[in-house]
Parts: structure tokens; sequence; C-alpha cells
């Protein structure tokens, strides 16, 4: 592309250092020379502008997914359980993936390796996904999503900090506005001073849940927040979404290196000033549900049922397979033992469209 560049200025500098001798020797061999050139240059101009607007790279992926037992400590050998190699299991997109999901009760593995376009700016690396049990990886290059270039699939080493672990169920018991004391009992007047550690602290006005998350927070994804660790670590992100009345998120995550950041009234001045307070003159409505189906993929015509809600952006979301464990089947049908299984991709579609 400098070449094209380079000679296109050359175009232009021939256009005007020679531009009186062209107009008095119009059938000159030079003339001939400056028309094919002036051609030349439009091609040039076009390619520039066309190179402009496809400024995203493309990249070929490994796809292809696996199986296996996990090893002692309920862990996953990377090395025997790992996919990918063959030129015909490829595919093209703008980043690379590799999700392991560990079922530990059951003692099976699934990687699966793929494709991904839209992710947030620097999310390379593996991290976990909420849990232990989830690891997600992303990259950037030529058949990237391979174990020795993403360090056997080992989530970063992030920050640990101590949270509030109160709320839910029956106890409804809420966390201390004051420093966590470490250890655990309930006063009579219902506030608790349970802690976990994790890599960001979480709170669900929904379910009145205080709690750990491990990695990095699926917020920082589904908001599309760039370069999350740098830009939001040791900060406050609060956000509510809904998709049909049955689906709603309404929460908060923090990563403050003082620990107990999810203290329930705290993070909820913050969500109704930050979150549902701001812009209110300025929402748009949006189709609202939630649909599910295992035979056949989900057609427009579920909008036509769908409810309504008013936000800041609408979204919508639509998977077509999920991770699961089966019971393991022998050759002749049978089950092979009560408490072995097998890992295998189910097709499964879900459409979750929101506010």
């Amino acid at each position: 592309m400098l070449i094209l560049l380079i000679f296109l200025l050359l175009n232009i500098f021939y256009y005007f250092f020679f531009k009186k001798s062209i107009k008095n020797n119009k059938s000159s061999l030079f003339s001939f020379y400056f028309k094919i050139s002036r051609f030349t240059s439009l091609i040039i101009i076009l390619c520039l502008l066309f190179s402009s607007i496809q400024t995203t790279k493309t990249i070929k992926c490994h796809t292809c997914l696996t199986q296996c037992k996990l090893i002692e400590n309920g862990n996953l050998d990377p090395i025997k359980c790992d996919c990918g190699g063959n030129d015909n299991e490829t595919c093209i997109a703008e980043n690379c993936f590799v999700k392991i999901e560990l079922f530990r009760e059951e003692m099976v593995g699934i990687v699966q390796k793929g494709c991904v376009n839209g992710l947030p700016i620097r999310t390379d690396g593996c991290s976990y996904s909420g849990q232990t049990e989830s690891i997600h990886c992303y990259c950037q290059g030529e058949l990237c999503n391979e174990r020795i270039k993403l360090n056997n699939y080992l989530p970063s080493k992030l920050p640990t900090i101590e949270c509030c672990e109160c709320g839910g169920g029956e106890q409804q018991d809420q966390c201390p506005n004051t420093d966590i004391l470490s250890v655990e009992k309930t006063s009579s007047s219902g506030v608790c001073s349970r802690v976990c550690r994790g890599n960001y602290c979480l709170v669900d006005f929904g379910g009145n849940e205080q709690g750990c998350g491990q990695g990095v927070p699926r917020l920082q994804n589904f908001l599309r927040i760039s370069d999350y660790l740098n830009q939001l670590q040791g900060q406050l992100v609060c956000a509510y979404y809904q998709a049909s009345t049955e689906t709603i998120v309404n929460g908060c995550v923090c990563t403050e290196p003082s620990g107990n950041c999810n203290q329930r009234n705290r993070t909820w001045n913050h969500q109704m000033e930050k979150v549902l307070g701001r812009r209110t003159d300025d929402l748009n409505y949006c189709y609202s549900l939630h649909a599910r189906s295992d035979d056949e993929p989900i057609n427009e015509n579920i909008y036509k049922k769908s409810e309504t809600c008013e936000g800041h952006f609408c979204f919508v979301s639509l998977s077509t397979r999920e991770m699961a464990i089966e019971p393991e089947i022998s050759n002749d049908g049978s089950s092979t033992s009560l408490n072995s299984f097998v890992g295998v991709s189910k097709q499964r579609f879900e459409l979750l469209g929101g506010c």
C-alpha cells in the first residue's frame, strides 16, 4: 500500500510540473503516458479508499471440540485434552477463542475452539469466566488458539480482594458498612461478616446477594468495555438489563483493593444515580423477550409476541449450542456406568432481546 501511495504522489508531481508541456504538445508520447498515469492514479485512489474502509483484519482460527476425563484434583490435562491441527477444521474471523468447561463432579472436561467477532479491545489471553469451572481464552493471530500459544490455557493471575458474602436464601442478612471481620458470624440485627476472596466482588439487587467472582466479569464483554483491566480495575461498575420480565439482571461488580466494596447501600445508591437515573428523558423502546428451542431455529415471528421495555440501548443475543454432559453409552446402546459421563455439544437455540 505504501508503494501505491508513493506512485500516486509521483503522478501528482508530474502533473503540476509538466502541465504546460502537456498542453503545448498533446500528441507527444509523454501526453499519452500522462493519460495512462492519470487513469492509474484514479485506480490507486479507489484502492486507498477501499483499504481505509476495510480496517478490520481477519485471521484463520482452529475450530473443533473435544472432551476428556479430568485428572487428579479435577484439573484438565492440556496436552491430552486438546484438538486442532487439521487444515479442514478452520474458520475466519477477527479473533480466535478457546472455551473450557470443567464438570468436576462428573470428572469431565470439554474444550471448544472457534472464531469470534466484535470483541472489546484488549481481551487477549485466558481468564476465568466468573468461576473456576469456566475458562475463556481470546487471541489475535493466525491459528493462535492453540495450547502452546496460550500458555497451556492457564488463566491470567489477577489481583485478589476480599468481598462481603451475605444475603440470599432465607437469611436475607446484609454486609456491614464497616470493615469486614475475619470470623463468620451473624448478629441479631441481620448484619453478617461472612467473607470470600476473588478477583472481583458482586452484588445482585434482585436476589439480594453479595459474593465473589473469579477472573474477568462477564459484564465487561456484554457492555463491550474495551481494556477493562486498565480502564476500570479498582472501580465500581453497575448495570441493569432485562430480556422479558422473567430475565432481569440488576447489579454491580467492583474491584476496589480495600475490600468490602459490594456493600448493598453504597452500590444501590450508585445504581440509582449513575444507571437508572441517568438520561431518563433519552430512553429507547426495545423488544423484550427470552425464547428457547431445542428443535429448530427461532424465527422472527417470536417478536410478534414480545413485550417492550425502555432503556439507553437495545440489545439482542443469539446462541445456537451449549456444552453439556450425558451418561456414557457403550457400543450396544447401554449405559456403561452410573458414574461415567461424556461431554457433548448440543443444539440449543436461545434468543435474548431487551434493553
